[in-house]
């Protein structure tokens, strides 16, 4: 029987022959250029504003058939915070909200996956953030597993397999020390998470 998350491979379908089941269990990393977060905070009721963080790195090991034994290691360069509007971004860089000189960096390291559907989970870690770690659970989208679609055509993309992700969470910032301008600027932020990731080749 074909396991339920290894069931969204519509690209392989262009891309050539799909390996087996057992090659995709694998380490991946990050694509920084396939991969956003997202941010929505409430502003005096009135609107939410929306940003992202521009730089983003990590890495993840996955395996389809056991996607509860997957573990996820994200770095956030929270110096690249962007609300397309500079005074803003630099008011908010600085020591009254991120505060990027002491804390340049925010880190996830997850703890727990539960599956919730044949392609759903929740996905929980330690967020680090402003020197302060807490829990953080995240409801996660399988999108897909499969040779690169350019791999035919583009020699570097040739072998090259990618597993892709959506998530989202809810996270309250006060909870990390982050208490100015509340309720002014809402708590609780909205987070949109898109993600795909290259294996990485073992070494023979």
């Amino acid at each position: 029987m074909k396991h339920p998350w290894l069931g969204v491979m519509g690209m392989t379908l262009a891309a050539g022959a799909a390996p087996t089941g057992a090659a995709w269990a694998a380490d991946y990393r990050i694509d920084p250029t396939h991969a956003s977060i997202i941010f929505r905070v409430g502003h005096w009721h009135f609107s939410k504003v929306q940003g992202q963080f521009r730089r983003i790195r990590g890495r993840f090991t996955f395996d389809p058939r056991k996607p509860q034994a997957s573990k996820v290691y994200v770095e956030v360069d929270t110096r690249s915070f962007d609300t397309n509007h500079k005074a803003r971004d630099a008011h908010m860089r600085g020591p009254e909200f991120f505060n990027t000189i002491k804390f340049p960096r925010a880190i996830f390291r997850s703890t727990r996956i539960r599956r919730t559907g044949k392609r759903t989970g929740l996905l929980t870690g330690n967020l680090t953030l402003l020197g302060v770690t807490r829990p953080v659970t995240l409801r996660v989208t399988f999108n897909g597993i499969a040779p690169h679609p350019l791999g035919k055509k583009v020699k570097q993309y040739r072998g090259v397999i990618i597993a892709g992700f959506s998530a989202r969470a809810s996270i309250r910032r006060s909870l990390f020390g982050m208490t100015h301008d509340i309720p002014g600027k809402s708590d609780v932020a909205e987070l949109i998470i898109e993600v795909e990731g290259w294996q990485v080749p073992r070494k023979k």
